[in-house]
């Protein structure tokens, strides 16, 4: 490279050497085009920052077959641009495509498992829950024996509580409890919550009376 001649007719030589016109060089170079007539003008005050010129001048160098550092020294002599440390640096590619933190992703796997699970779910997690009762059938009976059973079936995921108190189902679902009553009324809430989801109530009323009530 001919260091004696302005950094603008370097370039050019090479430009024809290489038969490229200024379109083409933008085309693969990305340079914008006015600032490469700026450069072959030689009119170097309206050049942009100086981390950039050094970024176009690398372009340059690399498609004309030029040493993009000795490039830049020259540039650097004739624009009087004194090195400003680490602003110098080539500027960064704002079209790259970043690294995302692992942990970032991991999560964001995680997160789309999740909501995967719970569209396909949701129907189980989240909707009405049944609840099938088959004893006693009518919600009030009348009775003269001192017990009574409680039976059904929901779905084995949800939970089931009879007045308050919790009852497991079988791996089918199915229920049953054996229960001792009062004289009078007895009130049963039957209840069935789904995780996540609403509740299904029932409430069965007995009415115990012992058989010499009932004959009198």
């Amino acid at each position: 490279m001919d260091e004696q001649k302005p950094i603008n007719e370097t370039l050019k030589e090479a430009m024809e050497i290489k038969g490229l016109p200024i379109a083409r060089l933008q085309q693969l170079t990305d340079i914008p085009e006015r600032y490469l007539e700026t450069i072959f003008k030689g009119d170097l005050k309206k050049m942009p920052a100086a981390p950039y010129v050094r970024g176009y001048l690398y372009k340059l160098s690399e498609i004309l077959g030029l040493n993009g550092e000795e490039l830049w020294q020259r540039y650097k002599q004739e624009a009087e641009i004194f090195s400003s440390g680490a602003k110098d640096r080539l500027p960064e590619n704002r079209f790259a495509i970043k690294t995302i933190p692992r942990k970032w992703a991991v999560g964001g796997i995680i997160g789309v498992v999740i909501l995967i699970y719970l569209g396909i779910n949701a129907g189980r997690l989240l909707g009405k829950p049944p609840l099938t009762i088959n004893l006693p059938i009518a919600d009030i009976s009348l009775t003269n024996r001192p017990e009574t059973l409680i039976s059904g079936t929901i779905n084995p995921d949800d939970i089931l509580k009879i007045n308050g108190q919790e009852i497991i189902a079988d791996k089918e679902g199915s229920f049953e409890k054996n229960y001792i009553l009062q004289l009078g009324i007895n009130n049963f809430e039957i209840s069935v919550k789904r995780f996540l989801g609403r509740e299904t109530k029932v409430v069965k009323q007995i009415i115990y009376q012992s058989a010499q009530n009932i004959k009198n």
